[in-house]
């Protein structure tokens, strides 16, 4: 994936079309649409990576969707139709699940700054936010969402993997 955004120009177009993809998923637009969801469960699981150029954002939603754009423009959209992508988005969904303690409400939406991630957890009636997180912190073991990290690190993978 570095590859290609290192080498690829940004398409101005496509990347707007991944921007509103994005908003409307931490604006809770696209979940309202699916109607409720089970109480308690988050409906999507988000993940803003800063990769130096461009943010990937990985998003696996409660359904078995699960995408992967970049903020240049691009990306893969309906990767969970892949088994090994829909299992590893069931553990990233589940694990964020279980730390959702962690999170903060958040009404503004910003990509993850220069060498750093942002988990975001968009539950029925709020989106909720890990804020920015040095990539150098969330790698060491200790941190509370390092477990996290990695498991949506697993989807990206796989995601690569299959498509």
């Amino acid at each position: 994936m570095l590859w290609r955004v290192r080498r690829k120009p940004p398409d101005p177009q496509a990347a707007a079309a991944t921007a509103m993809l994005r908003q409307k998923i931490l604006t809770r637009e696209f979940i309202r649409a699916a109607g409720p969801g089970q109480p308690g469960v988050p409906r999507c699981v988000l993940m803003d990576w800063n990769i130096g150029g461009a943010v990937a954002t990985v998003v696996a939603f409660d359904d078995g969707s699960t995408s992967l754009y970049l903020s240049t423009g691009g990306g893969f959209i309906g990767a969970g139709g892949h088994e090994s992508v829909r299992t590893a988005a069931a553990e990233f969904r589940t694990l964020a699940a279980s730390l959702i303690r962690q999170f903060q409400p958040t009404d503004t939406f910003p990509l993850a700054p220069e060498k750093s991630i942002i988990f975001y957890v968009v539950t029925d009636s709020a989106t909720l936010t890990s804020g920015p997180i040095t990539t150098s912190a969330v790698h060491r073991p200790e941190h509370p969402l390092f477990k996290l990290e990695q498991t949506a690190q697993r989807v990206i993978t796989e995601i690569r993997r299959a498509t």
